[in-house]
């Protein structure tokens, strides 16, 4: 293994437990974590979209994303979940979220991102895509990270 392929799997292990950290910030009672609904605030979908937009710049620095267009594109995406998201639209900013998804692996099948890049941004996509549309729910996040 080349020392850049090591060195951007560890980029993408730190970048993977910095997503799922920000998910495990609840007291430490694992009968407060099942009782929790879990409220997102605008600040915490905001920073959502700022660890997929350090993703995709992150991805783009190692080579991942071969062109400049494409990761102008995913960063315009992001935008626009953004803007949804300040306007308080949190539907619609959803439903542009799991467009980006849609986006990534497009631009995964053309072959403009690697797959284990795409792979890894879509996998963080829909994590926060089911947090974002289970908060209402009143499921947990343990149970919306399978510990249940």
């Amino acid at each position: 293994m080349k020392m850049s392929q090591r060195l951007f799997l560890l980029l993408t292990v730190i970048l993977a437990m910095g997503v799922l950290s920000g998910f495990s910030h609840v007291e430490n009672s694992s009968d407060q974590m099942n009782s929790v609904k879990p409220m997102l605030s605008s600040d915490d979908r905001k920073n959502d979209i700022e660890r997929l937009r350090g993703m995709v710049e992150t991805a783009a620095e190692h080579g991942a994303i071969t062109n400049a267009a494409t990761t102008r594109s995913l960063l315009v995406h992001l935008t626009a979940v953004e803007y949804y998201v300040d306007q308080g639209n949190n539907d619609k900013a959803l439903e542009q979220l799991r467009r980006f998804d849609t986006l990534v692996a497009q631009h995964q099948n053309i072959g403009t991102i690697e797959r284990s890049m795409a792979i890894f941004i879509r996998k963080s996509t829909v994590l926060i895509s089911n947090l974002w549309s289970q908060t209402d729910d009143g499921v947990s996040i343990s149970e919306l990270l399978g510990e249940k």
